[in-house]
């Protein structure tokens, strides 16, 4: 990645993550080759792995160098499709789905959307399982014609960036076939060192008030202790 791509940042700061920003950096490659003034697409990605190995921290750091914007749904507490495609506008308290919601109330057009935990939803087919939307959301033509249910309007959802994060639990054959997915690892003893230093690099730039009067660079002592911890406890520590 050419210096001041800013894609840049995070093969700093997510080194076990270097072969999905090659994706993502490929994905965007092409999109430029199109017409102008049209909003990226990049191909729905699952990212599969341990827990606390940073997966929803890398989607929202990547919405955030994108400049998009981040939307976050949990499926291991989410039972119904009404979560993801909205409720009819007959029962109450129905509402819209988070789909329609970032796209209209939204600030962009490729918004990303994270959806956690995949493997922890009801996947038996029953057509209220919040898997169900994602069959046609997940393909650009049907994206195309994306009707809440709340609001039956036809929106444009194929600019849609999807992430979808899950642990090694069963996820349905044709919702993966419909991903590019990509098995993330534990960092190495000497990536985590790299992570601890980002992030708190991160955390003073962005975090801290300013003239805080930290340095930026950690002392040795923290980068081992560091070294031994997860992504997921890594910043809760050093913040």
């Amino acid at each position: 990645v050419p210096k001041g791509n800013p894609l840049a940042e995070l093969y700093e700061r997510f080194p076990h993550f270097t072969e999905v920003l090659d994706f993502v950096a490929k994905s965007l490659a092409l999109a430029g080759c199109g017409d102008e003034g049209r909003p990226a697409r990049i191909p729905p990605i699952l990212l599969r792995g341990e827990p606390g190995t940073g997966k929803t921290y890398f989607a929202q750091e990547l919405a955030r160098v994108l400049g998009t914007e981040f939307v976050e749904r949990d499926l291991s507490v989410t039972t119904e499709a009404f979560v993801i495609s909205g409720m009819d506008a007959g029962w109450k308290n129905s509402k819209p789905g988070i789909v329609f919601d970032a796209l209209v109330d939204g600030k962009t057009a490729n918004p990303l959307i994270c959806l956690n935990e995949v493997d922890k939803a009801a996947v038996t087919g029953n057509h209220n399982s919040p898997l169900a939307p994602m069959y046609a959301l997940l393909e650009p033509t049907s994206a195309k014609r994306f009707a809440d249910e709340f609001i039956p309007v036809t929106l444009d959802a194929s600019h849609v960036i999807w992430v979808l994060t899950a642990n090694n639990g069963p996820i349905p054959e044709p919702i993966l076939s419909r991903l590019e997915v990509f098995d993330i690892k534990a960092p190495s003893t000497e990536e985590c060192r790299a992570i601890a230093a980002s992030v708190w690099k991160s955390i003073c730039e962005r975090t801290l008030p300013r003239g805080h009067g930290f340095p930026q660079e950690l002392p040795e002592s923290v980068l081992e202790h560091m070294s031994r911890t997860s992504p997921r406890i890594m910043r809760k520590a050093l913040t």
